[in-house]
């Protein structure tokens, strides 16, 4: 494997990396391939639902905290 050093500004390309021209080190961007697949859109909804249930739990408690939320007990 190849490297390419740039001794005015000791700037170095990865291994492998094409040899820079005149304009410089280009930047190769990887672009996403189609759409997502099934397991990662469950995954993505599952954690999803998770926060949108744990963040229901913590305001659900902070407010039966503070007004004093009923114990189930009919205020018997």
């Amino acid at each position: 494997l190849v490297y390419y050093w740039n001794q005015k500004t000791n700037e170095t390309t990865a291994l492998g990396e094409p040899k820079p021209g005149a304009e410089g080190r280009v930047s190769v961007v990887q672009e996403a391939q189609g759409s997502p697949s099934l397991g990662s859109t469950i995954v993505s909804g599952l954690g999803f639902g998770v926060g949108i249930g744990a963040g229901q739990a913590i305001v659900g408690g902070a407010i039966n905290s503070v007004f004093g939320g009923s114990g189930g007990d009919g205020g018997v």
